[in-house]
């Protein structure tokens, strides 16, 4: 607190941020690359390049770990895929030595549930195949208990993915409640599994969806507009000092 209180500027990411940080000059939100970050040729048969089963996918992105809420897309998959017999769900990360039990245990639960093919673990993906599972996933699920961003919803949005997300970081900015997707509790599984029905009631619907979660992200989100805004804060300096 008392180094930030010494800069001649402070950008915050969210507005969430900048209230605990008295001396904010400005918000500037994280930015995706739409370059790499963008739609398949056809979003609603994308998921066939996955070699998976099922109709469209459900993806999560991220470590598997308590704090990312695995367990609570686990438990809110198991719930809501008996309810979508078209869906498939991938989880897409890595488990760390130390979460390797914790990944194990998610995994016997699937399996006694019986939906070991269709809640499937991908491990961690080369960061420069990312983008293709974001293209396959029809909606990206975002849970976790804490983040103090979060980019991977975004990300996901970018590529006309739907999102139902956790009430945490700056997810609020991009799941609007029955345009963009849904938003839930933080550790509510039974929650995330009811948004996820109401958004895949009708995936026609999810595909709308997704693409007003494109334009917003194209909109507010892209990476140039991080850097404009960035800019405008040095460019007050630069006046500042000039005067």
């Amino acid at each position: 607190r008392w180094l930030i209180s010494k800069m001649d500027a402070v950008i915050s990411t969210t507005p969430l941020a900048a209230s605990f940080v008295p001396n904010t000059t400005a918000v500037v939100p994280h930015g995706i690359d739409l370059s790499r970050f963008s739609p398949p040729p056809d979003k609603r048969t994308a998921w066939k390049e996955s070699g998976l089963p099922g109709e469209y996918g459900i993806g999560v992105f991220g470590r598997v770990r308590p704090d990312k809420g695995s367990d609570v897309f686990v438990d809110a998959m198991i719930e809501a895929l008996p309810q979508l017999p078209g869906a498939t769900a991938v989880i897409a990360g890595l488990a760390q030595p130390k979460h390797q039990a914790y990944q194990d245990e998610l995994k016997s639960k699937i399996a006694a549930a019986g939906l070991s093919e269709r809640i499937v673990f991908l491990g961690e993906v080369p960061a420069g195949q990312v983008h293709l599972w974001y293209q396959r996933c029809l909606v990206c699920v975002a849970c976790p208990r804490y983040e103090p961003f979060g980019l991977t919803p975004f990300e996901a949005a970018a590529t006309g993915c739907a999102v139902v997300c956790s009430r945490t970081g700056a997810f609020d900015q991009l799941a609007l409640p029955g345009h963009t997707g849904e938003m839930v509790d933080t550790g509510d599984a039974n929650g995330l599994a009811l948004a996820v029905l109401k958004v895949l009631q009708d995936p026609e619907q999810a595909f709308q969806m997704g693409q007003a979660a494109q334009q917003r992200v194209a909109q507010r989100f892209s990476l140039a507009q991080e850097a404009a805004g960035i800019g405008r804060v040095y460019q007050q300096l630069f006046d500042a000092a000039c005067a």
